[in-house]
């Protein structure tokens, strides 16, 4: 099975990808072989290759990512950026990992709910409306926080949105599997109550973050929104890519792993205004 030229591994809910035939050579081939046959970025190798595909469009990001966003920033910014050069890196940093868990989350619950929910449409209008209503909810929330508070609330957020993500990672398929027989306005019901806590606390990191850095590094906020939303470009194909190789699991654990790297960036931030 292993010397097989196609992909056999059985599928399953988590892995349901019945279409998927490419076996995943990994980044570094892909490249090499890509130069060896001049066929890097040209499209001649992406018919009828998903995961290629996918690798071939996280490495255009990447790219787009350095042009739009990190050359500019030190070209013309250098200036800016210079003076606490450590604690503006951190906190554009935690900006985007934020952009990459909230997709990477996001993209695992809707797969997650197409068979409880029965059809794909189902999923993905109730999973990002929830999402999004409650994510709003919770960002609208933080309001009643002043900013020198934003750092200490992050670091409560954060882990409250983890152990939640934990709790869906470990139960949430067998609570799914027990009650999808009910009828669909139920279902769709029971969706927007499990998922409303964790959209919830999503909501509240990014705007926590925008606090504190209003209070500290205020020129930086335009370049944080930019670094967030492109990580969140690369975060929904990065999703995407981990799905087919790995399972959806494993994307919402990867989900919860950039969210605890901005728990910990987190630690360096601190509530005191610039001097």
């Amino acid at each position: 099975l292993n010397k097989y030229k196609y992909e056999l591994s059985p599928v399953t809910d988590n892995r349901p990808f019945f279409f998927l035939k490419e076996k995943n050579i990994g980044f570094s081939e892909l490249i090499k072989q890509g130069l060896e046959n001049k066929t890097l970025f040209s499209g001649k190798m992406m018919f009828n290759r998903g995961t290629s595909s996918l690798q071939y469009l996280i490495l255009i990001i990447i790219i787009l990512v350095l042009f739009v966003i990190l050359i500019p920033m030190i070209t013309f910014k250098s200036g800016e950026l210079k003076k606490h050069f450590t604690s503006k890196f951190l906190a554009l940093l935690y900006f985007g990992v934020l952009g990459a868990g909230f997709m990477l989350i996001e993209v695992a619950m809707m797969q997650k709910f197409i068979l409880f929910l029965g059809h794909p449409i189902y999923s993905l209008s109730v999973v990002l409306f929830t999402v999004l209503i409650f994510g709003g909810l919770g960002s609208r929330f933080t309001a009643r926080w002043e900013e020198e508070q934003a750092a200490k609330k992050i670091r409560i957020a954060i882990p409250i949105l983890a152990v939640i993500s934990l709790f869906y990672l470990l139960i949430l398929n067998s609570l799914l599997y027990g009650i999808f027989t009910l009828p669909v306005i139920l279902r769709i019901l029971i969706t927007v109550l499990l998922l409303a806590p964790l959209a919830f606390t999503m909501g509240m990191p990014l705007p926590l973050g925008i606090k504190y850095i209003n209070l500290r590094f205020k020129q930086i906020i335009p370049w944080s929104w930019a670094v967030n939303g492109s990580l969140s470009v690369l975060g929904s194909a990065f999703a995407f890519y981990i799905a087919i190789t790995k399972g959806y699991n494993r994307v919402l654990l990867m989900g919860l792993i950039f969210y605890l790297a901005g728990l910990l960036i987190s630690f360096s931030f601190k509530d005191a205004k610039e001097e």
